[in-house]
């Protein structure tokens, strides 16, 4: 018996280590919360919350502060109610602090699922998509009515989130995205309940689609009108002879030599990172001549345009006496003229039906990634060296220019 009290104090300083330890990380918790890192915050409460040395007063505090982020930052009230209701499973006494705290949220949120029950009804049909114009511009005017009506509504994050989506779907993707924005500034937690940060993300990509196409477009029509101002002042017909007249296709064949020589060098090229996300096996295909060389055709019509420019702005600029000056100015248009029409180049070809990698650690990650071209007539992508795929099987297409031309090259692909 003279080791009770020993017993009895030992026992006590583990119980106070363990709660100070308790105390310590939700602590951790709420800074990380302050300080925008939600997934941390969360994950050492759940953690916390899984462990089996807890006291049951201890667990309390763990499930109420899970209850008010769920509550607070989320806005997510069923989850908020369930872990407050775990909080009165606990074997504790009506006056602590923990069971007062949990009843005090479940009668709030009670309240308010009775006093917004309109506002509520509302929010769930806005979880239906939207049919078409007409009906995506009601919800919003309904929504944008529940805003100027219900001040006092709670989860007005939620209200805010719908309204972008109906944005979205009418192609107004920069008010989209503004919205999105807002909202995940306002309201991060936000993401724990709905796909906010996604459609964002979708919103702005869309956005920077128009605005590019845009000003490519723009850009090609302004080149071609102050080109079609220089011929017409330039009078080329009156002294072009036929050795200028020439230099047009001979320009035209180096183009196509190097194009033909850069792709068949390029092909070569295989890299070592596999996308996980691409069917496999896959391939890179930039070779003439093979059944996807579609796309280098298509590279080749686009240039041959930006030689085409490039030669009628030599003859309009040759007429003006401008040595110097003609050089910079010829350079600068065709410059322009031909990013203008790459940039459309790749808008139609790549960024709707490609997939793009950014090059990370990269000032210009745009710029400095490469796109992986794909073909929507064949599944899977074909693309650089079939030889490293013996068991490729050729049975999930019918095209039979394309099994033609594989058993050809390759008579180690079976059918």
């Amino acid at each position: 018996m003279k080791y009770w009290p020993l017993i009895l104090l030992l026992f006590f300083i583990n119980a106070t280590a363990y709660g100070n330890e308790t105390t310590r990380i939700i602590h951790n918790a709420e800074l990380k919360f302050k300080s925008g890192e939600l997934f941390e915050g969360k994950a050492l409460l759940q953690t916390l919350s899984n462990t089996d040395t807890l006291s049951y007063p201890e667990q309390a505090i763990i499930y109420n502060k899970i209850a008010w982020f769920y509550e607070e930052l989320v806005g997510n009230y069923q989850s908020a109610q369930r872990h407050s209701r775990h909080v009165l499973k606990y074997p504790l006494p009506a006056s602590h602090d923990a069971i007062i705290e949990a009843k005090k949220r479940i009668e709030r949120l009670d309240q308010y699922a009775s006093q917004f029950r309109k506002e509520n009804l509302i929010i769930r049909n806005m979880q239906i998509e939207a049919t078409d114009r007409s009906d995506a511009i009601n919800k919003i005017n309904e929504l944008k009515q529940l805003i100027q009506n219900s001040h006092e509504y709670p989860n007005m994050s939620i209200v805010y989130h719908h309204i972008g989506k109906h944005y979205l779907f009418l192609e107004n993707y920069y008010k989209s995205y503004k919205i999105f924005s807002n909202l995940l500034e306002s309201h991060p937690g936000i993401i724990f309940l709905l796909p906010t940060q996604s459609l964002m993300d979708k919103a702005k990509s869309k956005w920077h689609y128009v605005l590019v196409d845009t000003i490519s477009k723009s850009a090609i029509i302004i080149v071609l009108i102050l080109l079609s101002i220089l011929l017409v002042l330039s009078k080329f017909w009156e002294w072009m002879n036929l050795k200028m007249l020439i230099l047009l296709p001979i320009s035209i064949l180096i183009w196509a030599l190097f194009l033909i020589g850069s792709s068949w060098i390029l092909n070569f090229f295989i890299p070592d990172q596999k996308y996980q996300y691409l069917p496999v096996p896959y391939f890179i295909q930039s070779t003439p001549f093979s059944p996807g060389s579609e796309i280098l055709l298509t590279i080749f019509l686009y240039g041959i345009l930006g030689i085409i420019c490039s030669f009628l702005l030599s003859l309009s600029m040759r007429r003006f006496n401008w040595p110097n000056v003609g050089i910079i100015i010829n350079c600068s248009i065709l410059t322009l003229f031909m990013s203008a029409l790459f940039a459309s180049f790749y808008l139609n070809h790549c960024y709707t039906s490609g997939v793009f990698e950014k090059r990370a650690n990269s000032i210009f990650p745009a710029i400095s990634g490469h796109t992986l071209l794909l073909e929507n007539d064949f599944e899977p992508l074909i693309l650089s060296n079939p030889r490293k795929y013996p068991n490729l099987t050729l049975s999930n297409t019918s095209d039979k220019i394309f099994i033609d031309w594989m058993n050809k090259q390759y008579s180690i692909i079976s059918r």
